[in-house]
């Protein structure tokens, strides 16, 4: 893939805007595969400003909107870092990027956003349907003045039908896609996940292979992009398991019975003595021989695991120890199986770093940030960024 240059003479008309200077010092490596590309983000809270991170670590030059006064809501959201009180998680989503105040209902600061837009080579906008449109956001608005525009929609439910007005959050996304009633606990309740699925799976992903699908296509065509990003939608994608048993069947499957659902034996989650859980991954009929026989069972006890007494009789061993004694008996036997670990485990075990090159700045609080998912080859070189102070759009225009 070409190195993806924005605003090169003889690509696509030249930019009617102005782009603000990068600050003295925070030129983009030039060998970056983004370097070059401007990206003016309008989101806030997760998925948006996930995306443009990202971005932003592989070269690309982002400047973010947000309203004047508090800005991005994530700015005020514990626990706070710096003697600013700065939200950590805006810190380390929005570290070493401009942030940019602007009022889009002053006339002023509407036509100074615009200039910024028509510079652009990528917009992010993060809200439902209509509502970027009534503030000249819209792709059909800034294409007029930027052809080769690549602009990035992402809504909770998709630009039509009959839940686009709706507004919502992760948790609703994940219910209303049905993904959320998949995952059921031995009594059948919903397990809540542990992290946000649909702001990241269903809207920050999707929207980055998007963008860079249409900077590639735009490199060889010249043509900018509408690219419309439904996190519901894009949940359908995980639930490929109950999808194509529908497909297969012509009705959905039980959640109860589903094979790496907790209907089997064989891939499932049991207690130990002290109330932890270990995980049990035994997929091939080998494994699962091997596991059941280390456990003190027999392959003629167990069966296939594919029944509920299998799992009831693995129920009932592994209650009898407590974590520590499993995690011997899965290291000696190399059966598959592990210990549900907690944050501070994995991080002792390496698995977490808290401490990396990587790291965000906030006054005089600096801390390990979130490690990037840029190749090392491919992003700029570790180091401290500051979180960026909510500027005067005077600076930037």
């Amino acid at each position: 893939m070409a190195e993806l240059t924005g605003h090169r003479e003889g690509d696509r008309p030249p930019a009617a805007g102005r782009w603000p200077d990068p600050p003295p010092g925070g030129a983009a490596d030039i060998g970056a595969p983004l370097h070059g590309i401007r990206v003016l983000d309008f989101s806030a809270f997760l998925p948006g400003p996930f995306a443009s991170l990202v971005l932003a670590e592989a070269g690309a030059d982002v400047v973010r909107i947000e309203p004047p006064g508090s800005g991005d809501p994530l700015r005020s959201l514990e626990p706070l870092l710096g003697p600013g009180r700065v939200g950590a998680m805006y810190a380390m989503l929005n570290r070493g990027k401009r942030v940019l105040a602007a009022d889009m209902a002053d006339p002023g600061d509407r036509a100074s956003v615009l200039r910024l837009a028509s510079a652009a080579d990528v917009v992010i906008v993060q809200e439902r349907p209509g509502a970027a449109e009534r503030r000249g956001l819209g792709h059909a608005r800034l294409s007029r003045s930027n052809p080769g525009l690549v602009h990035c929609a992402i809504t909770g439910y998709g630009s039509s039908g009959p839940h686009a007005e709706r507004a919502g959050y992760d948790l609703a996304f994940m219910a209303d896609s049905g993904l959320l009633g998949a995952a059921l606990s031995p009594a059948g309740v919903p397990v809540l996940p542990a992290t946000s699925v649909a702001d990241i799976a269903g809207g920050t992903y999707p929207a980055l292979i998007n963008i860079l699908l249409a900077l590639h296509r735009r490199e060889r065509t010249g043509r900018g992009s509408a690219l419309e990003i439904s996190m519901t939608h894009n949940l359908q994608a995980l639930g490929y398991r109950h999808f194509v048993r529908r497909q297969a069947h012509g009705s959905w499957p039980d959640p109860r019975e589903d094979f790496l659902g907790g209907g089997s034996a064989r891939y499932h989650l049991y207690p130990t003595a002290e109330g932890r859980f270990v995980a049990v991954y035994a997929l091939h009929d080998r494994s699962w021989e091997r596991l059941v026989t280390v456990l003190g069972l027999t392959p003629d006890a167990t069966g296939d695991g594919n029944g509920r007494d299998a799992v009831g009789l693995l129920t009932d061993v592994f209650l009898r120890h407590p974590v520590t004694h499993w995690r011997d008996v899965f290291a000696a036997t190399g059966v598959k199986a592990t210990v549900v670990s907690h944050f501070g485990e994995a991080e002792q075990s390496g698995l977490i770093d808290t401490d990396s090159a990587d790291r965000v700045r906030c006054g005089d609080d600096e801390v390990g940030t979130l490690p990037s998912i840029v190749a090392p080859c491919l992003r700029r070189p570790p180091g401290t960024l500051d979180c960026p102070d909510l500027a005067d759009l005077d600076q930037g225009v």
